[in-house]
């Protein structure tokens, strides 16, 4: 077996290169051998973006394309997604899943697509799926507390039940067109957390003690004006410690599996 040298990645760049215009080219190339591995590669593409984002993909697949972009149905509007997302946001980095990390900001603008209201809603969903991903994938318990945030710890504001749209979704009780004529909702704050001792991925439905609690536990102190008493404080501090989500001895309390 020839070895490959060291500078080999570099020597490969122009095939690499004319590969992945093989691949985004609107016509399959006529060699079958060719044709089989782009074929390979889209489904893989598709994959990737269907486990990470599972109810966004259920809500396009069931949600009839946009009238002034194309009369297809859903479940052709979805691979024109994945064509269209890949061709926009190419891999950058050896972990297959993070191909999928730009989806949430790329759906939100494609109106022209699926329609302003459920591209912004789709944008919501995908985010709570990144964010479950992002938390399980966290690295090793931050030396410091304050550097839990954003790593083990999220606190995310949506403007609709996304959890409940996101199981709704996945089981065929709700479609794409049902999220799309949503009505207007409360919004809806959630911690997303990896937990401290079982490293499950969980997620609480945060009230505003929470959220101050868990801020102030990163070094961040609500203003005084809007800052709680400690008769608020002191119960939500207690929860969050037994739910393993702030670094202290457990209690009875538990937090819903993500």
């Amino acid at each position: 077996m020839k070895a490959i040298s060291p500078g080999a990645p570099a020597e490969l760049a122009p095939f690499f290169s004319q590969m992945r215009e093989l691949l985004l080219a609107a016509e399959a190339p006529a060699d079958p051998g060719l044709a089989y591995y782009r074929e390979l590669i889209w489904r893989n593409y598709d994959k990737i973006l269907g486990d990470v984002y599972a109810s966004s993909r259920a809500a396009i697949r069931s949600a009839e394309a946009n009238p002034k972009a194309s009369p297809e149905a859903g479940p052709v509007l979805w691979p024109r997604c994945v064509r269209a997302y890949a061709t926009q946001c190419p891999r950058a980095a050896h972990d297959p899943n993070e191909f999928a990390r730009a989806f949430p900001d790329w759906i939100a603008k494609q109106g022209a697509l699926v329609g302003e209201t459920l591209a912004a809603r789709l944008a919501e969903l995908a985010d709570l799926h990144w964010t479950l991903h992002s938390c399980g994938i966290a690295p090793p318990l931050a030396a410091h507390p304050a550097e839990d945030l954003e790593q083990r710890i999220f606190i995310r504001q949506y403007s609709f039940d996304v959890v409940g749209w996101r199981k709704a979704l996945e089981k065929g009780t709700k479609t794409g067109a049902d999220l799309a004529a949503l009505a207007p909702q409360a919004p809806v704050f959630l911690v997303l957390f990896r937990h401290l001792e079982t490293h499950r991925v969980e997620i609480l439905r945060a009230s505003l003690a929470d959220l101050q609690v868990i801020s102030a536990s990163a070094g961040v102190e609500a203003p005084p004006e809007t800052r709680l008493s400690e008769t608020l404080l002191a119960p939500a501090r207690e929860r969050l410690h037994a739910l393993g989500i702030l670094r202290s001895v457990d209690t009875s309390t538990s937090a819903f599996d993500a």
